[in-house]
This record gives C-alpha cells, structure tokens and sequence, in this order.
C-alpha cells in the first residue's frame, strides 16, 4: 500500500524519534553510577593502600560504609578516577554519625604524615552533613586546598575515627560534564528549530510552485 505521509511528515517523524532516542541516552548516562557499599563488597583499605572502587560516572556516586572501633581504631580510604571529560564539583556526606572524625582527600596517594601535602585535611562531624567539602569551608589541619572543583586524575580519601566509637557513614562524590553536550532543553529547542526550518521550505516551495 503506498504511503500517504509527505517527504516532510516523514522527515518530521524521524527528527521525532531521534529527539526520543537522544533523550533516553542521556538519562541513562545520568542514571548509571558508581556505588560501593563496604557491607555488598567487602571492607575498604587503609590510607597505605586504598581500594579502587573504579572511574567515577556521571552523576552522583556512592561510598558507605562503618569504622569498626571496638577493638582498635578503624581506618577506611579509597581511590577513585575522574574520567576526562568530567569533573566533581560536590563531594559531601549525605549521612554521618558522631564528631571527631578525621578525613583526608588527595589528588594521587594519600599522603599520612604530612597534612599540607593533602587538599583537605579536616576535623568533621555530623553537623558537617551535606558541606560540600570543595567550598574550602573545611580544612582545618591546613591542607593545600581546591578550587571548587576536582578536574580529571586520580584521587584517594582516608576517613579515619579518633575517639574509639563506631561510625556509619555516606559519601557523595557528583560529577559534571565538561563537554558540550546540550542538555535535553537545548535539544528540544533544537527541534523546534527543525521543524520550523521544514515548515518554511515546504511553504516556499508550494508558493513558488
């Protein structure tokens, strides 16, 4: 049976399945994150060799885990990579319990005597939940800082307790995209723009007809 669709129509139908496409690939980049869970996947190094919980994705990734301190004082770091092309512009606990913990974060290896050499060096509480730890509000054993974001490398965090008290916790790592991609507004006015653009050809050519 043949087709009663114009060239245009058809056009349009296309444009319309690539926008859908182009949004569901996009979300699914955002959906899929790094998540390490110490009870799923086992305990976390120490600052001396941390675990790798692997490339960073985009969006927000995940570390929880527990310091163990009953019998000895529990230290946990990890290691991560920012991809290029990404760059982490929050990094914050989102659940914590208790005071006087101390934390460390590091672009390569973490370094244990000498707090300066590290980007943060800091006492931190529960009343620290959801400071985003970028902003330089945090750093109280002088480390050498950052600039409000971590750009592409490696980096390793030691998060250690100091009283002796067992401790739960969250850690939220949320990347960005460097690139230039469009968002899903962009696009859409992107096809707006299409099909106003096919609109005025099909008129044109229908008046010069």
């Amino acid at each position: 049976m043949k087709s009663n669709l114009s060239p245009l129509s058809t056009r349009l139908r296309l444009l319309a399945l690539i926008h859908v496409a182009l949004l569901f690939v996009l979300s699914g980049i955002a959906d899929a994150q790094v998540s390490y869970d110490e009870l799923l996947q086992g305990d976390l190094g120490q600052p001396s060799a941390p675990t790798d919980i692997r490339a960073l994705l985009l969006g927000t990734n995940t570390v929880s885990g527990r310091l163990e301190n009953q019998s000895g004082f529990d230290a946990d770091a990890f290691s991560f990579q920012i991809p290029v092309g990404l760059a982490v512009t929050d990094f914050s606990f989102t659940a914590l319990t208790g005071d006087g913990h101390f934390l460390a974060v590091s672009q390569g290896a973490i370094n244990e005597f000498s707090a300066s050499e590290n980007l943060i060096a800091t006492l931190i509480s529960d009343t620290d939940v959801g400071t985003n730890l970028l902003d330089g509000s945090l750093n109280s054993f002088g480390g050498s800082g950052v600039a409000g974001s971590l750009e592409a490398g490696s980096y390793s965090v030691w998060f250690q307790e100091t009283d002796g008290s067992d401790v739960d916790y969250l850690f939220a790592i949320t990347t960005v995209s460097t690139a230039s991609i469009p968002e899903p507004s962009s696009s859409i006015f992107l096809f707006g723009a299409l099909v106003m653009a096919g609109a005025r050809r099909t008129r044109a050519r229908f008046m010069s007809a």
